[in-house]
């Protein structure tokens, strides 16, 4: 696995025979010196004790020198802005300045790490710009554009001065302290206690690097060893060997790459993949044939990291990931973003109730509150209608349903300013929880999550820091852009085997190493190599002018490490994806087209082949649920039903589809509800009816006076509002489509009143009878012998004496037509297998209620109608039979008899439940999903 680290050993051993404390082994990444260690063990096993030499990275090498403390440039945007509001003697917010911001550090860096000369540089850099703005035909600037330059006139004075506050601090960003080092290095290089300086595996040098590493070189302390392979070294047009050349006066005169290339069988497998994701399921399948010890997985693209962790075979006992896992992905993540969102969606001292449950749904928070049920609480907020809900609403709710909320009580607490929207507020709280957090799983020996939870606090530690001394995050969404910045380049470290079993790497954790068998995933065009995107202030002519790397080097690095994990490794499996949605496009990477048409043909011992990876497991046919039988569980579920009693509502369902209803009122399927923030259609209704029946209660078994209707009409807004307040405001606001729903109930209400005023003073008369009166009847039925009893039951809105006409009226706030309320709709006689389309569901539904009342009050003459309140003239809208609107005793017994046939099919044991394929009803149905009739509708 360590072919070339094996020979650096040697040669080390070859120059100091003795004791290597003396010794520096520098690498461009830190991971090589596990394997160098163990190989100059394994080649002094023969002695009792002995030194290792000290081995480092490099950027260990330079922070040793120049001893300032190396600062990650995340951490640097703060210091910047703090500086770009002195420049720009501007009030620009801090989020706003944050891309922009990391453009400047990121080029700062590469200006030192290349010794640019900077003054010069952003000097070129203005004029270029000025150029860009000038225009002949008005030579004179607008202000926007005179603004446009002065910045990056100014950009040498934001160097400067970042430079010189960090160096005050002993601090650097990386390329600062590679070009303090450079530039004092003879000076600097007394500091090391070294004779001896091994530089290993290094491709390509920085301008700064390549200062510091020919200095040693130069005066005897020095070497450089180099990997490579004489293919693409030696052939001045190979893109992958022209970094390599550039070392060659670095290198001994009689030193010469090896041809690794053409010294051993090697055959490599191209696999093309429909699914980005598919690729980890066939590389796990691959992992089970394979010697884990000469095996290395490399992830191009580091996302597939948890998929690919997700599909190792059981067989693999070891495995070393090297890159660690992105704290984005992990369980605290996801903690402190919920509640990030809970405070930054907080209305003053109310909290969203969407964020609220999913805060409450965070796997952490479970184990800190006791008897903790999301669903639960999501039924609570559905049913209490909480849009908003305050601190003590959800005290009270967790004390309602159980819930040990204590340990939490500090996150919602309420605050002195009235508002949870404050980033010191929040950072405090944080750490709070995130310590308690780790305090639990410590006390539960969890110490895998204590390494994420670790992560988070110094995160929250840093962004607290940063706060106290500048104090410019002024809100959440700041605040969260900040963290999900600083989230994203963290990554925790997972517990493995560095020295044993399976390696998991990501490409550039291939420095120096190699293996016998090679797997590597998303080797697709943009990802290998990644492409010309750079995000720079500095133009590609001026960074070609000033030595300072565009695309083309950085491909060129690219091309290097694919052939450098190839050249030693005999058996291959290159795997890229064909989906164009996906990173990487579709496009298998360049360097495979390149393997095929020049290495293949060059090397006749390199074979390839080529192979198309599809599903294993063939869709089949989706059945579709069209029928169901009644066995004996149903019958008991509809026998249980009959005698607590069918609505119209149910029977309205089972003449639309038997299918819903058998979902419905016999599996007991019903929609998930949420927390609706406007009034919904069965809420405005009931809110209108609510208004109609506290106007109405008063006249019970009195006449109606068109005095005190008038007068009523004054009080219809006050009771509107107060109503909607007290039983459907519950956290929603009371403005936008809230307020306009309520100004629609006024003016129905209003309609309504107005109405009956008129028909009084026409010499009518109105006596109420009964308001929400509950109605039941039953029917007997004989099935195959047996003898059934069905029970019908509803509540209508309002039985009144209209001219002493009794009246069973429903009041109706959207549309209604009274041709909807006859009965039959079109001259033909109703049949059992198609009895809905002679009738509405509002006509059977007013026709039900009119014969339960009759059946409670026999040789009663009803009419039966709605009030269609949006309507602005309300008139009774009556249910007819046969053009007859007077529903007598022999009509209602007619009825009875159209009821059984309804009610019949339903009960019985030999007639299934079907579904009955509609366009419009299968479009909107519930349960299509379930049903599956897919194609019913067409």
């Amino acid at each position: 696995m360590v072919k070339f680290l094996q020979e650096v050993a040697q040669q080390i051993l070859r120059d100091n025979p003795t004791d290597m404390d003396k010794v520096a082994v520098v690498f461009n990444n830190r991971r090589p010196s596990l394997f160098l260690r163990k190989e100059l063990i394994r080649l002094n096993q023969d002695k009792e004790a002995f030194l290792l030499p000290r081995m480092m990275g490099i950027d260990d090498l330079v922070s040793d020198m120049c001893d300032w403390q190396l600062v990650p440039s995340e951490f640097l945007l703060f210091d910047l802005f703090d500086i770009h509001r002195i420049l720009s003697h501007s009030d620009e917010r801090f989020e706003d300045f944050i891309s922009f911001g990391e453009t400047m550090l990121h080029d700062f860096a590469e200006i030192d790490l290349y010794h640019v000369d900077a003054a010069k540089l952003f000097d070129n850099l203005g004029e270029l710009k000025a150029i860009g703005e000038w225009d002949v035909s008005n030579p004179t600037l607008n202000a926007s554009s005179q603004h446009y330059l002065q910045f990056y006139k100014s950009l040498y004075q934001y160097y400067t001065m970042l430079r010189k506050r960090l160096a005050s601090q002993y601090k650097a960003y990386r390329g600062m302290a590679y070009r303090e080092v450079a530039d004092h290095i003879e000076e600097l290089e007394n500091t090391l206690n070294y004779t001896r300086i091994y530089f290993v595996g290094f491709s390509v040098l920085s301008t700064c690097e390549r200062a510091i590493i020919e200095h040693f070189i130069k005066n005897g302390k020095g070497v450089l060893i180099a990997d490579g392979d004489s293919y693409y070294v030696n052939d001045s047009t190979q893109e992958a060997g022209e970094l390599l050349r550039q070392l060659k006066d670095l290198l001994p005169s009689s030193f010469s790459y090896p041809s690794h290339l053409a010294a051993e069988e090697k055959q490599i497998h191209l696999v093309s993949c429909p699914e980005n994701l598919m690729q980890v399921k066939y590389a796990g399948n691959l992992l089970d044939n394979k010697a884990m010890e000469e095996t290395c997985v490399v992830l191009a693209d580091e996302n597939l990291l948890v998929p690919m962790l997700n599909s190792l075979p059981d067989s693999i006992k070891k495995v070393n990931v090297t890159m660690g896992l992105p704290f984005t992905q992990s369980a605290p993540h996801t903690l402190i973003s919920r509640l990030l969102q809970l405070y930054a969606k907080a209305q003053g001292n109310r909290f969203y109730h969407k964020d609220l449950f999913e805060f409450f749904s965070d796997p952490n928070i479970n184990l800190l509150a006791k008897h903790l049920s999301a669903t639960n609480i999501q039924h609570y907020l559905v049913a209490n209608k909480l849009v908003f809900a305050t601190a003590n609403q959800v005290i009270e709710m967790c004390h309602t349903l159980h819930i040990n909320l204590s340990p939490l009580q500090f996150i919602f607490s309420e605050t002195e300013a009235g508002s949870y929207n404050s980033p010191n507020l929040f950072l405090e709280r944080c750490k709070e929880l995130l310590l308690l957090l780790q305090q639990h799983q410590n006390e539960q020996n969890r110490h895998s999550e204590s390494e994420a939870i670790s992560c988070g606090i110094s995160i929250i530690d840093h962004l607290i820091s940063l706060q106290d001394t500048y104090n410019y995050i002024n809100d959440l969404s700041t605040l969260e852009r900040i963290f999900n910045r600083l989230a994203q380049r963290h990554k925790i470290a997972l517990i493995g085997e560095p020295l044993d079993g399976m390696q998991l790497l990501g490409v550039l954790e291939t420095r120096c190493l190699d293996f016998d068998h090679i797997i590597i995933l998303s080797v697709n065009e943009s990802i290998i190599p990644s492409g010309k995107s750079n995000s720079s202030l500095i133009p590609f002519t001026l960074r070609r002018a000033h030595n300072i790397p565009t695309y083309a080097e950085r491909d060129a690095i690219f091309a290097y490490h694919f052939y450098h994990m190839l050249q030693r490794a005999s058996d291959i499996t290159l795997i890229y994806h064909t989906e164009t949605e996906a990173a990487g496009k579709g496009e298998p990477s360049r360097f495979i087209t390149q393997w095929k048409a020049e290495l293949a043909a060059r090397y006749s011992n390199i074979h390839i082949d080529s192979c198309f990876v599809s599903p294993s497991i063939t869709p089949t046919e989706r059945k579709s649920l069209i029928q169901v039988d009644k066995d004996n569980q149903v019958m008991r579920q509809l026998r249980e039903k009959a005698e607590q009693g069918f609505s119209p509502s149910a029977l309205n369902l089972y003449l639309k589809c038997p299918m819903q209803f058998y979902y419905q009122y016999i599996l007991h399927i019903k929609e998930e509800k949420d927390v609706e923030e406007t009034l919904q259609s069965n809420e405005f209704g009931t809110l209108v009816h609510d208004i109609a029946e506290h106007i109405y209660s008063n006249y019970i078994n009195k006449s109606i006076c068109t005095d005190d209707l008038t007068a009523t009409l004054s009080e219809v807004e006050k009771w509107v509002d107060e109503t909607f307040a007290e039983k459907y405001q519950k956290g929603r606001s009371a403005n936008g489509e809230n307020y306009y729903l309520r100004a629609i109930a006024k003016a129905q209400i209003s309609n309504l009143l107005n109405s009956e005023i008129a028909q009084l003073q026409q010499g009518n008369t109105i006596q109420i009878v009964q308001l929400e009166e509950e109605l039941h009847a039953t029917l007997s039925l004989s099935l195959h012998n047996e003898n059934i009893t069905v029970n019908f039951l509803g509540k209508a809105d309002r039985i009144d004496r209209y001219n002493g006409q009794l009246r069973v009226i429903d009041y109706k706030t959207g549309s209604v037509k009274s041709e909807e309320l006859c009965f039959p709709k079109e001259k033909r006689k109703a049949t059992e297998s198609d009895k809905s389309s002679t009738f509405s569901d509002k006509w059977l539904q007013l026709m039900i209620y009119a014969w339960m009342y009759h059946k409670n009050h026999p040789h009663t003459s009803i009419q039966s109608g709605i009030y269609a309140t949006r309507n602005t003239r309300v008139e009774l809208l009556k249910a007819s039979w046969n053009k007859t609107d007077i529903l007598d005793n022999n009509i209602l017994e007619d009825f009875q008899s159209l009821l059984i046939q309804i009610i019949t099919p339903i009960m019985d044991r030999e007639q299934p439940f079907v579904a009955t394929p509609s366009k419009n009803n299968c479009q909107y149905c519930l349960f299509h999903e379930l049903c599956s009739v897919s194609q019913k509708g067409k």
